[in-house]
């Protein structure tokens, strides 16, 4: 089938600027994923100003990886992107960030927290800042909105309590940007009992660890002034239903088993031979383990195939488990509400929240889970990125040469399959010259688990044509692939099957006589050929070797699967016949659906 139309538009050049997250308290270390559109010359270099002062803080970059920056200081940052293209035009977009400054952290404690009057109590506060010295340490010691002590360096001070009651005490600090903190909660409630009342001392252990967590609860230190004590009990969640979870006339340890996540108070009465009581408060905190595996890192959406996201959580908890695409975008929900504790299998059949099937690419799971009221996320640290050398096999063998401009091109097989999910780097070196890279086809390009296959065309990463002269390392002539892998995290789940394969170019002819010549009048330009593996629009685009500048550009309409023909007539997106010389055609596949192909050239040279 031979299918062709020619696009004449004018050379355009956009900027895409995008950032994960754009607002959030200091320090924010924040994504930042560039991208562009050039409707003439290809774009050559990224460079990103993250501060916005006109000062770039990257240098300039070929491809458009992600990277990351972390801001220190508050403030609100035109982060901008400057793409430019082969001809020198440059085009920018910004996109804005917000960074928040944290409040302090204040912590305080009372000792005794309960006991007769007059009681002495010993109040506690300390605080940090990441803005700066704590400049005023403030107590109120009744709770009453009105704060009776005030210091400048120190929070600790003594307060008697001489009127039995029970007092809930505020403590707050003020940073040197005028930000504050303020705690108040049951361990720093003041119980202060008539004169002869017993005094309790609650303690647990351990007070901290995984669920399910036993806990020894115990009440040692625990007195009485004037007799003796006579009752024991536990409010194990601090509900007030102190007789029902325990109770003892003669003992006050025991132990409790918490199974949720969470802070937990567990508070202890103590009743003497009077019948008066004292109470004290214990805090333990319940972390929860939690953990996701991506069972299949590779698999086919397109033909049926799922993977499963397992997770397991130690402790009852509400969860949401959620894929995102490599920008950090939110793409599907897999679950989302309260989970036991125990192991739990998602399947993902790689479609969305409105059961689009997505491209293929790499995605991302994660589990938020809530504990005591904060959200955390696992997994929370980076892994992946071990680097490796991944085994291959050549098409033809070392020594057996290829011939590009007849169409004859060097494959190269490699596999993933030892270490999964991957990004591939492909060089292509001199024989005789160590160390000299002339050409990455792949520069860390993601693929799956299992044996893919690249080709190389003869150009250099500059876009020129392998020849002695331009190589300039001796004979040359002789070259050596090598394939380096780096896995992915172990999260990441990669969707394949959609992609269009391109296999079996071809130009014919590779030498094309001048377009003002008899035979080019019978027959113009060249027959770009190849084979489609699925239905797709396909665009050719032409540049001229040696400068990556792209001269002229041919769009069709869906071209179906097998093999297909795209003429190209020499000439330029301006309608004018191109100048004679050397030039390669790079040929991308697109499905209805949005995948795009890998990459494929051909040489053509036109000469007059």
């Amino acid at each position: 089938m031979i299918d062709s139309v020619v696009i004449a538009t004018e050379p355009g050049l956009q900027a895409i600027a995008r950032a994960n997250p754009t607002s959030g308290p200091r320090p924010l270390r924040v994504t930042f994923t560039p991208s562009g559109v050039s409707t003439g010359p290809p774009i050559l270099w990224y460079r990103w100003d993250y501060n916005g002062d006109g000062v770039f803080d990257t240098g300039n970059m070929p491809r458009p990886d992600p990277t990351t920056y972390t801001y220190s200081a508050a403030g609100t940052f035109s982060a901008t992107l400057r793409v430019e293209d082969s001809t020198g035009v440059t085009a920018t977009d910004s996109v804005q960030i917000v960074v928040e400054n944290v409040s302090p952290t204040a912590t305080a404690s009372v000792s005794p927290s309960n006991g007769p009057a007059p009681l002495s109590v010993n109040f506690n506060g300390s605080a940090t800042s990441p803005n700066g010295a704590i400049v005023l340490y403030e107590w109120d010691f009744d709770g009453d909105g009105t704060f009776d002590f005030s210091s400048s360096s120190t929070g600790n001070t003594t307060h008697i309590f001489d009127a039995a009651g029970t007092r809930q005490p505020l403590f707050r600090v003020s940073d040197a940007i005028g930000l504050s903190a303020t705690v108040g909660d049951f361990l720093i409630e003041v119980r202060v009992g008539p004169p002869q009342s017993p005094t309790a001392v609650a303690s647990a252990s351990p007070s901290q660890g995984n669920a399910p967590l036993n806990v020894s609860l115990s009440c040692a230190g625990s007195s009485d002034p004037d007799g003796s004590l006579v009752l024991y009990e536990w409010d194990f969640d601090y509900d007030g239903n102190f007789t029902a979870d325990y109770s003892s006339a003669s003992t006050c340890n025991t132990n409790h088993v918490y199974t949720a996540g969470g802070l937990h108070y567990a508070a202890l009465r103590v009743t003497d031979n009077d019948g008066l009581n004292g109470v004290d408060v214990a805090a333990i905190t319940v972390d929860i383990s939690v953990s996701l595996a991506v069972l299949d890192d590779t698999f086919n959406s397109h033909t049926g195939e799922t993977t499963t996201i397992r997770t397991t959580l130690s402790a009852d908890a509400d969860v949401h488990v959620y894929l995102r695409n490599r920008f950090g975008a939110r793409v599907r929900t897999l679950y989302q509400g309260l989970r036991p504790a125990g192991t739990y299998d998602d399947p993902w059949d790689g479609g969305d929240d409105a059961a689009n099937t997505l491209v293929d690419d790499d995605y991302y799971a994660y589990i938020d889970y809530t504990v005591g009221g904060v959200i955390n996320t696992k997994p929370d640290q980076p892994s992946g990125n071990l680097q490796y050398q991944a085994t291959y096999t050549e098409s033809p063998s070392n020594g057996a040469g290829i011939a590009p401009w007849e169409d004859f091109f060097w494959t190269m097989y490699f596999r993933t399959l030892s270490y999964g999910a991957s990004e591939i780097t492909l060089t292509v070196t001199p024989y005789r010259v160590g160390n000299v890279i002339v050409a990455e086809p792949f520069t860390r390009v993601v693929f799956g688990s299992g044996i893919y296959s690249a080709y190389w065309d003869g150009l250099t990463s500059a876009g020129q044509y392998i020849t002695d002269s331009n190589l300039d390392v001796g004979s040359g002539g002789d070259f050596l692939w090598a394939a380096f892998g780096y896995t992915l995290p172990d999260n990441a789940a990669v969707v394949e099957g959609g992609r269009p394969v391109i296999s079996n170019p071809t130009a014919t002819p590779n030498y094309v006589r001048a377009p003002d010549s008899p035979s080019c009048i019978g027959s113009p330009g060249t027959d770009v050929s190849f084979s489609l593996s699925r239905e797709a629009s396909v665009i050719l685009r032409i540049f001229r070797m040696g400068t990556a500048v792209q001269v002229g550009q041919v769009i069709t309409g869906l071209l179906p699967d097998g093999a297909n023909t795209v003429n190209w007539d020499c000439r330029a997106v301006s309608g004018e016949f191109v100048e004679a010389g050397n030039y390669y055609v790079e040929i991308t596949a697109t499905a209805a659906d949005g995948n795009i192909s890998r990459l494929r050239r051909v040489l053509v040279q036109v000469w007059y």
